[in-house]
């Protein structure tokens, strides 16, 4: 299979989900473009797949199912790298973050020990990821508890997990995130970063919430609250004349 083409940083993705009375059929679709071909991420309930097609948009190969055919509930990519991330899983396989160097032609498991990511990340649900816009090595994710716990943090303790080497190794930021009696779930699409120095993060609740950010997760502060549930996150920076 030809590789996937990513667009340059400033050219963006279009986000896609698609719903049946209110439940994703699918979740974690992002379409990368460029003057010279399309390809669609897709995340299911049985992995991910790649959906490529030329600069035409009229001829479509279909490659998947990847990262074992695990449910997978968000995929990005990076472009400037090709890199690929996907985050998923359930009660029975547990938490992972999968991650292809190689535009989805091979990819690999961030380990996983009985629902637990060594060196720290734990969880058995799925989560949003976010992805450094200058080092692909950087990325952020929010696990959470699977339905039997119930979809909210680990231990009730709200924490955005950073990995600074491509998911090998994860640190726990919880500075300003509350840390007792949190039962929020943050969906999917309701993360989302900015493109500053240093980088902003952002992630909204279904309680309502949206936190923040200003220098990549080290601290938080809640900058909205009694909001519906939150849905989806996204930044817009304006420019100056």
């Amino acid at each position: 299979m030809s590789p996937l083409i990513y667009p340059p940083p400033a050219t963006g993705c279009i986000k896609i989900d698609t719903c049946r009375n209110g439940e994703p059929l699918c979740t974690g679709m992002e379409m990368a473009m460029t003057e010279n071909s399309v390809t669609v991420l897709v995340g299911t309930t049985k992995g991910a797949f790649l959906i490529s097609g030329g600069s035409e948009r009229q001829g479509w190969t279909v490659r998947g199912p990847f990262c074992g055919g695990w449910p997978i509930n968000h995929v990005v990519g990076d472009p400037a790298t090709g890199r690929l991330w996907a985050g998923g899983g359930g009660e029975f396989h547990g938490a992972g973050v999968w991650r292809s160097e190689d535009a989805g032609a091979t990819w690999q498991l961030a380990r996983l020990t009985k629902g637990q990511i060594a060196r720290g990340l734990s969880s058995t649900f799925g989560f949003p990821i976010c992805v450094h816009p200058r080092e692909p090595e950087t990325i952020w994710t929010m696990p959470l508890n699977g339905d039997t716990a119930g979809r909210f943090p680990p231990d009730a303790a709200a924490a955005v997990w950073r990995s600074r080497d491509g998911g090998e190794t994860w640190q726990a930021m919880r500075d300003g995130l509350p840390q007792q009696a949190c039962y929020f779930t943050v969906l999917r699409q309701a993360m989302a970063r900015d493109e500053r120095d240093p980088v902003g993060i952002y992630f909204g609740t279904n309680s309502g919430s949206v936190f923040a950010s200003a220098d990549e997760g080290e601290s938080w502060r809640e900058i909205a609250r009694h909001l519906p549930t939150v849905l989806s996150i996204e930044t817009f920076s304006s420019q100056g004349s």
